[in-house]
């Protein structure tokens, strides 16, 4: 949805936490209801010694043993999900995961069964990046993350994304983030974008 602070960011410009490829939302998972540590309900952000796990779905802080899985699955979300940008190489997009966003942000993946299914790149209250493997959408993982970023920063969490990404939009827009502003994303992207904001009710 959004990646926002990265004027050369590859394949998605500043627009890293984006849920891409969903026409609509619909999440049905039990995940999506569950309280993880760290969610609105609960005041204390999970501990980073140990996953924060819920039925079959661990979030865990990002290792280096997690870079080919993460790097993979953000590129194929991203080329399923930016028909309407002219993407990186795959080449330039791993360069930029590991000299830009690992070491700008604190990341969370999400594991199921062994597979990397998700990740979250948060700096305070922005989420930079949200991603969610094409074949685990609509079943909590972007819910179980989301909830991973309020816990961190429970007051308030902003992000950018695409004004047509309409699947991350209402992602987002469910879960009581607000438009804030419309924009045009940094150079050479320079694609309409949308500011979100949240704050608790």
């Amino acid at each position: 949805v959004s990646n926002m602070m990265s004027p050369k960011a590859p394949t998605s410009g500043r627009h890293g936490a984006e849920l891409r490829g969903l026409p609509r939302f619909v999440d049905p998972s039990p995940i999506s209801a569950c309280v993880l540590p760290g969610s609105p309900s609960s005041p204390r952000r999970p501990r980073y010694d140990r996953p924060v796990s819920s039925a079959n779905l661990v979030l865990r802080p990002y290792s280096a043993a997690d870079f080919e899985g993460t790097v993979t699955m953000w590129r194929e979300v991203s080329v399923a999900t930016y028909t309407f940008l002219q993407l990186h190489t795959f080449e330039e997009d791993r360069a930029y995961f590991r000299d830009t966003i690992v070491p700008g942000n604190e990341l969370t993946v999400a594991e199921r069964g062994g597979r990397i299914v998700g990740y979250l790149a948060q700096q305070g209250p922005l989420i930079d990046r949200l991603y969610v493997a094409v074949a685990a959408q609509r079943t909590g993982v972007g819910t179980a993350l989301l909830n991973y970023a309020r816990g961190a920063s429970p007051a308030f969490l902003r992000l950018f994304t695409h004004q047509k990404n309409h699947g991350a939009r209402a992602f987002y827009e469910a879960r009581g983030f607000r438009v804030h502003k419309l924009g045009i994303s940094p150079p050479p992207e320079s694609e309409p974008d949308v500011e979100y904001h949240w704050r608790p009710a």
